[in-house]
């Protein structure tokens, strides 16, 4: 149990320090599996099969994840210009 929070605050501190933002994403990817779980052991009554399909779900959702984000990465860097340490995008800096 304990480990689980140790990756889980290790992936915060390095997103955190990379990117300077608080992203929550992860965390959010493992509680919906959690509830999978939870749910599938529930409704099978079976615990190794639910895990079986929890872990081929978040596979999946990896996957999907995975490349919506190329999707939008490769929109993303035809519409933004890296300027002097500052990202221009249509007239709108951040």
């Amino acid at each position: 149990m304990g480990s689980m929070f140790a990756v889980s605050a290790s992936g915060l501190v390095v997103t955190f320090n990379t990117t300077g933002i608080f992203n929550f994403a992860h965390g959010a990817m493992g509680m919906f599996m959690a509830y999978l779980l939870w749910q599938l052991w529930q409704g099978w009554g079976q615990l190794y099969g639910a895990i079986s399909a929890m872990v081929q779900a978040e596979g999946l959702s990896v996957l999907m994840v995975e490349q919506f984000a190329e999707a939008a990465l490769a929109v993303a860097q035809r519409a933004a210009v890296m300027v002097n340490g500052r990202i221009e995008v249509e007239g709108f800096s951040r």
